[in-house]
């Protein structure tokens, strides 16, 4: 009895969206990681020749926050896009 109970209420959360099969969500976990992992690889081919004519450590380090932040917020956004 209380297995049918569990299994009608399994049943049910998943055809109202609440549940969604574990491969999809380890599929769409590893499209997110794999799009953050390419984004930073990027980062010093972009901006070796900004940096290089930097000569202050300062410079070099905000150069680099706001291209790791603006990549961040890129893909905030997009997660965001793709819950709504």
């Amino acid at each position: 009895m209380i297995f049918r109970a569990r299994l009608r209420k399994l049943e049910y959360e998943t055809k109202s969206g609440k549940l969604i099969p574990a491969d999809a969500v380890k599929l769409e976990w590893f499209k997110l990681a794999r799009q953050i992992r390419d984004k930073l690889l990027a980062v010093p081919a972009k901006l070796a020749p900004q940096l290089a004519a930097l000569g202050e450590v300062r410079a070099v380090r905000e150069l680099l926050d706001v291209e790791i932040e603006g990549i961040l917020r890129g893909l905030q956004d997009e997660l965001r896009y793709r819950r709504a």
